[in-house]
């Protein structure tokens, strides 16, 4: 996150018209935005950020709310049958994924599995939490390589 907000600072200090960006983690890019808004250059967040985005004086975000998303899909898991799951997360610091999980697990309890972003630990990860949970009948990953090689 540290690349990501000097990042920000950097296309800041070119003056552009205007920033899209990513909101994952608040704590670590929420000042970076700030500032970029306080230079005047409006600022618009986007996928992740939707519960933070006022917070850090962005425009509006676009993007879907991240905990209805999951709600919904832990709704359909529990109507297909599902009753004990796991939901891999890529980015363990990440509100949006954290809050897409929470919300599948309104419906099917689940148990978070920090699979991390690094494709050489994925597999070793994924596998682990599988076989440390045997019950598990539904699998929600909210990253599209979070279970590769499983």
């Amino acid at each position: 996150m540290g690349d990501m907000a000097k990042s920000i600072t950097a296309a800041a200090a070119t003056q552009p018209d205007g920033i899209v960006v990513s909101l994952p983690d608040p704590d670590a890019l929420g000042q970076a935005i700030k500032d970029a808004v306080a230079a005047g250059i409006p600022v618009i967040t986007m996928n992740s950020g939707l519960e933070s985005s006022k917070d850090v004086g962005a425009l509006m975000h676009v993007g879907q709310p991240e905990f209805l998303a999951g709600q919904s899909a832990g709704m359909r898991a529990k109507a297909e049958g599902a009753t004990k799951g796991l939901c891999f997360i890529q980015e363990a610091y990440n509100t949006a994924l954290n809050d897409r999980c929470n919300g599948y697990g309104e419906s099917v309890p689940i148990k978070l599995v920090d699979s991390s972003n690094d494709p050489a630990t994925i597999p070793t990860r994924a596998a682990a939490g599988l076989q440390a949970n045997p019950d598990v009948d539904a699998v929600l990953s909210v990253g599209p390589h979070v279970c590769v090689g499983v």
